[in-house]
């Protein structure tokens, strides 16, 4: 072998032990890996609905109803009410009712209880047309109607038009649809029937 061969194969030689010490040198960072991709978690898309599920809410109004054949008799109401969206648009409603009853030249006041169940089944901006259902109980202080008693259960429902004012307030109007007798608790012959048409005004705040 020639002087110049030997002079490579030692370069060739000190090249490699030199990049082998490099490799196995302690302290040298290896390559980086990267990380493995994550995707984030899925966000439920927002509610659409003009009242969500869990919306609660406080209702104050007030109603008027008259004898459906054009008689002398009336039922005039204030109403507040507790309520909740238990699914989106539908709620449930808990009401307190004051009445003032009016048969001929008779007049009577009372006290009594509802249970609502509301659908918003048509919302455009600001408004939000629904429909409800009603049933309770009322005591008056006199017969009502009369040759009736003093107590009596009552259903009723109709539409109804919503209109939001600003966040959490709501204006409230509808028609209604109301039937009033004491069930027989004192026989047919003191069950005289209030049917009547009327409607009732209110706000509701909401949460």
């Amino acid at each position: 072998m020639s002087c110049p061969d030997r002079l490579c194969l030692l370069a060739l030689l000190l090249f490699v032990s030199v990049a082998t010490a490099y490799a196995q040198e302690p302290g040298t960072p290896s390559p980086a890996t990267p990380a493995p991709a994550t995707t984030p978690a899925a966000t439920p898309p927002a509610s659409t609905a003009a009242f969500p599920k869990g919306t609660e809410y406080f209702t104050l109004a007030a109603g008027f109803q008259n004898e459906r054949n054009g008689a002398n008799e009336y039922l005039a109401s204030v109403i507040t009410g507790f309520g909740r969206y238990f699914w989106d648009n539908a709620g449930f409603e808990l009401q307190v009712v004051g009445y003032h009853g009016h048969d001929g030249d008779d007049n009577t006041v009372g006290l009594g209880g509802n249970a609502l169940a509301r659908y918003h089944f048509l919302n455009f901006g600001r408004a939000s047309i629904y429909g409800d259902v009603l049933g309770g109980v009322f005591l008056m202080s006199d017969n009502f109607p009369s040759g009736g008693t003093g107590f009596n259960f009552t259903y009723g429902g109709g539409p109804g038009l919503s209109w939001r004012l600003r966040d959490g307030l709501y204006l409230d109007g509808g028609l209604r649809f109301q039937h009033v007798s004491n069930g027989f608790v004192e026989g047919r012959d003191r069950n005289p029937i209030f049917n009547s048409f009327g409607g009732y005004v209110g706000l509701t705040w909401t949460r």
